[in-house]
């Protein structure tokens, strides 16, 4: 289990290693600015298991468009996933 952001993640050693590599990718494609809500979304894309469905009064934070682009067609994006 690690901590973060705002919030404890708890991941088996090869998910932790996926998403250093995904946020690695993701800092040399956007320079350092990977906001929190982009960094989530990297941890559940290296994530192996089902994740919660949010409540309807959870509060939805902004991801760029071109990141989302960005993670779904990058070519090295999905080297990360043997």
């Amino acid at each position: 289990m690690f901590r973060l952001l705002n919030m404890m993640v708890e991941m088996r050693p090869f998910e932790e290693d996926r998403y250093k590599r995904l946020l690695e990718l993701a800092h040399s494609q956007f320079d350092q600015d990977i906001t929190d809500p982009e960094a989530r979304v990297l941890v559940h894309s290296a994530a192996g298991y089902p994740l919660p469905t949010p409540s309807d009064t959870e509060q939805r934070l902004p991801v760029r468009s071109e990141f989302l682009r960005w993670l779904l067609t990058d070519m090295e994006c999905g080297t990360v996933f043997p």
